[in-house]
């Protein structure tokens, strides 16, 4: 099971990885869901998006990167186990990042084609002003 926990304007991301993007942390916290000890489901898949279909690149933190640290896998775990991590993804210039998808192409099942159709955690949207009932 994989849950968004927070996607935020990163800072403190060298150029080399930006190359005139802006950078994103997002976070997600990662649980297993497996009946018997297994091996720690991982995030590759997972990327920033500015439209909830297109991937952003994305990559794991590297050391040295404020509020986005490096965190280490468990090689395995038990139902419930989970762990929490946070990636890198970097957006084009013109872009806003408010969206992770998962798209991953992990089996032929037509069921599970994430590439033409992802999975989507998005920002919640703020509310929109009050609009008051006219009478009528």
């Amino acid at each position: 099971m994989f849950t968004v926990t927070g996607i935020t304007v990163a800072q403190g991301v060298p150029e080399e990885i930006t190359k005139g993007g802006t950078a994103y942390f997002f976070y997600v916290t990662v649980t297993s869901l497996s009946s018997r000890v297994a091996p720690a489901p991982t995030t590759v898949g997972f990327a920033g998006s500015a439209d909830g279909r297109d991937a952003a690149l994305t990559l794991a933190s590297t050391p040295g990167l404020p509020g986005c640290p490096v965190t280490t896998v468990p090689e395995r775990m038990r139902r419930g186990d989970s762990y929490s991590t946070c990636l890198v993804s970097v957006a084009d210039p013109d872009q806003r990042l408010g969206q992770v998808i998962y798209w991953a192409d992990t089996t032929s099942n037509s069921a599970l084609d994430y590439k033409s159709d992802p999975v989507v955690w998005s920002l919640p949207t703020p509310p929109s002003a009050s609009v008051t009932p006219s009478a009528g």
